[in-house]
């Protein structure tokens, strides 16, 4: 857990998929009563202006050409950027 607004009932957490399976992150959460901020799909009562909040600050996977792992991160003003984005929206 990263930061958590009991005024708003909303917590940032930092996630890592152990595999890539489609809406993973979406449906666990949902399941446990705690769906991602803005999700059309599975969020209830959840809804705001900016849509789903949700980031990938790192991708990483085998690439079925090369055979190479391929690795992509976020930049970190690039990432302060959107965390403060994501702030900014929720003090709205």
């Amino acid at each position: 857990m990263l930061n958590v607004d009991s005024l708003k009932n909303q917590t940032t957490v930092l996630v890592t998929l152990k595999t890539g399976r489609r809406h993973q992150i979406r449906r666990h959460f949902e399941l446990i009563g705690h769906p991602v901020m803005g999700d059309p799909l599975y969020g209830r009562g959840n809804k705001n202006r900016e849509g789903m909040q949700l980031t990938a600050m790192k991708l990483g996977f085998l690439c079925p050409v090369t055979r190479q792992q391929v690795l992509f991160t976020l930049h970190d003003q690039l990432r302060l950027q959107v965390m403060m984005t994501d702030q900014a929206a929720q003090d709205r």
